[in-house]
């Protein structure tokens, strides 16, 4: 957590100084770890992190049109909820869709949405699968080889190695009996099999060569950089309503062709995936690890961290290769996801989610504490099980 720089970053007198001093005055009313407090770090720092200056415009004007200190603390709420939260990972309940607390015509954005939006077909294996030819087999931050493809290839080649001997052993059956058109019928079968497979087997071979002897091995998952669950189970109103909410807030910050570009299916694009070990997968669905782009050198980002232990052993920067005509992340997807990053770790916004996400997931919200300590969680249930409706002005 970091408190937000006591001196204005924006010129005087424009609508982001005025905004960011409204944040920064909200930010540093109440201790550091009041809601409140947070909320105001949580817009002072989306005002300096959004990486397009329309979007930055939209959320002054947003953040000047709030009329009084609580409307503020809620525009705040609103987007820990419709945008940091969606691209943590899918844990716990679906939060209800509240009204925009500053802009009437944000429902009109997200009913728009709910109409096109489409349900995600539950394709992650063949994603994956593409995710890993295009990366070599490996993670693309650790270079640590996927376990299961080095099985699979080495059974491919066994495989192929069995084919081999069955085929033999049916030749010389077939030529033992020349009379016998069954076996040779069977042998040339075998053959044509075999051939098919040494083909398979060699490409494996090939794949196997260019691997690390001995390969440091690990399990790797398709991590989506939009989040998987944002475009799965539409089917639940609530659902499909919060996800058309999170499309409306790109389109607010200047993204209007994101929603498109994922729609569907299209969430699973290889544009959208990271072959990640799991390990580091955890931590970039938990917004503590994410990349920054180097605008000196193509392809090329700095592997950052809210915990340097997380990338102790990783290189300081990663660069994507391309391999024959699989897309690779797109550079605007991870830099809006660095962005809610940094906003939900310089915030604290992020340990606030870890929090009240594994309490939700554990169900520890049955018993509240006494003392108060329980508060933010009682909220923050509050808020997305009773979708309780925001009243803008």
């Amino acid at each position: 957590m970091q408190d937000l720089n006591f001196n204005n970053p924006f010129p005087a007198g424009t609508p982001d100084n005025l905004a960011y001093q409204r944040a920064f005055t909200l930010a540093t009313a109440y201790p550091r770890r009041d809601r409140k407090a947070m909320c105001g770090r949580v817009l002072g720092y989306m005002l300096q992190e959004l990486p397009w200056c329309d979007g930055r415009s939209k959320m002054a004007s947003e953040v000047n049109s709030c009329v009084s200190e609580q409307h503020l603390v809620d525009l705040g709420m609103f987007y820990i909820n419709h945008f940091l939260r969606s691209f943590r990972s899918a844990k716990g309940p679906t939060p209800a869709p509240s009204e925009h607390p500053s802009r009437p015509s944000f429902d009109d954005e997200r009913d728009m949405n709910s109409d096109v939006i489409a349900a995600a077909q539950q394709d992650h294996r063949t994603s994956k699968k593409q995710a890993l030819r295009r990366d070599g087999y490996r993670c693309m931050l650790s270079g640590k080889v996927d376990s299961a493809s080095v099985l699979e290839l080495r059974s491919t080649i066994n495989a192929a190695t069995v084919a081999s001997l069955d085929a033999h052993d049916a030749a010389m059956a077939a030529a033992a009996s020349p009379s016998d058109s069954k076996l040779a019928e069977k042998a040339a079968d075998l053959a044509k099999e075999s051939t098919a497979l040494d083909a398979v087997a060699e490409r494996a071979d090939t794949i196997l060569a260019n691997l690390p002897n001995p390969p440091t091995l690990c399990v790797t998952n398709a991590a989506h950089i939009f989040s998987e669950s944002t475009n799965t189970d539409l089917g639940n109103d609530t659902k499909k309503d919060y996800a058309s909410s999170f499309w409306a807030v790109m389109e607010r910050f200047g993204q209007q062709g994101f929603m498109d570009e994922l729609n569907g299916p299209k969430i699973h694009r290889l544009a959208n995936i990271l072959t990640l070990e799991v390990y580091l997968h955890t931590h970039f669905d938990r917004l503590a690890l994410w990349l920054e782009a180097d605008d000196t050198k193509q392809q090329t980002y700095r592997i950052c961290s809210s915990d340097n232990d997380i990338i102790r052993d990783l290189p300081r920067t990663v660069i994507f290769a391309k391999y024959a005509n699989f897309d690779l992340p797109d550079s605007r997807y991870l830099k809006m996801h660095a962005a809610c990053c940094r906003v939900a770790h310089m915030s604290g916004a992020a340990g606030y989610l870890d929090d009240i996400m594994d309490d939700l997931d554990e169900g520890r919200t049955k018993v509240l504490s006494e003392d108060g300590s329980s508060s933010r969680i009682l909220d923050f249930a509050l808020l997305i099980s009773s979708g309780r409706r925001i009243a803008a002005h």
